[in-house]
């Protein structure tokens, strides 16, 4: 049976994913004919991915180990769910099992185009030293992730300037993606004491560009 681009990309859907996907082949166990080994490997894989998702959520406890746990148990997990969606008969498949197991789901290969979210993305100042700004970005939507949404970076524009220039008279430029929850500016010595005005979109694979965020100025120190 085909079954590319099965589990969602984004990491909040895929734990919803896997979750609801469990729970159906555990009540359908007998109809798809799931063997009891297969069902119980990926019950087990279930328990240490929910213990370590718990952890991810929490920004107090998201280590950069937890991270790597996250993305190894994801790839089992994805190999499990293969390996019993392989071995269910074609004839015991229905319309549903297909929909809930996203057997025929739509591609999000590259080339499909990703609808823009409609939203801005929450900008902030992490970090202010000596000829540094660290500034991060979060995804309104899910506070508590470090993931953008599915098919999406940040498009990044700032212009260094005086204070308290009028939004409508910063000239914006030095355009750049970011693809992490944190990215660094570097200024030189020329800059300090003067004020870098930055905003940002969400860009999804297509090159569009969404809701602008709200401008944040910090003085380069």
């Amino acid at each position: 049976m085909p079954n590319r681009h099965v589990f969602p990309r984004e990491i909040s859907l895929f734990n919803d994913y896997t979750i609801k996907c469990l729970a159906y082949l555990i009540k359908f166990q007998a109809r798809l004919q799931v063997s009891d080994d297969d069902l119980n490997a990926l019950i087990v894989l279930m328990d240490k991915w929910t213990a370590n998702w718990i952890l991810y959520l929490d920004i107090d406890s998201q280590t950069t180990t937890v991270n790597k746990e996250k993305d190894k148990l994801r790839k089992q997990l994805e190999v499990a769910f293969r390996g019993i969606y392989a071995d269910i008969p074609a004839s015991k498949l229905l319309v549903a099992d297909k929909s809930t197991f996203n057997i025929k789901g739509q591609s999000t290969q590259k080339g499909s185009k990703i609808k823009l979210v409609n939203y801005a993305p929450a900008i902030s100042l992490e970090t202010n030293i000596h000829l540094s700004h660290i500034l991060r970005f979060n995804d309104p939507s899910r506070p508590k992730s470090n993931d953008m949404p599915e098919g999406h970076n940040i498009f990044l524009e700032r212009f260094v300037g005086e204070p308290n220039m009028n939004d409508a008279d910063i000239p914006f430029a030095n355009g750049l993606k970011v693809t992490h929850q944190l990215y660094q500016i570097i200024f030189i010595d020329r800059n300090v004491g003067k004020t870098c005005y930055y905003r940002c979109y969400y860009e999804n694979t297509s090159g569009e560009r969404g809701i602008q965020s709200v401008i944040i100025d910090v003085v380069v120190s």
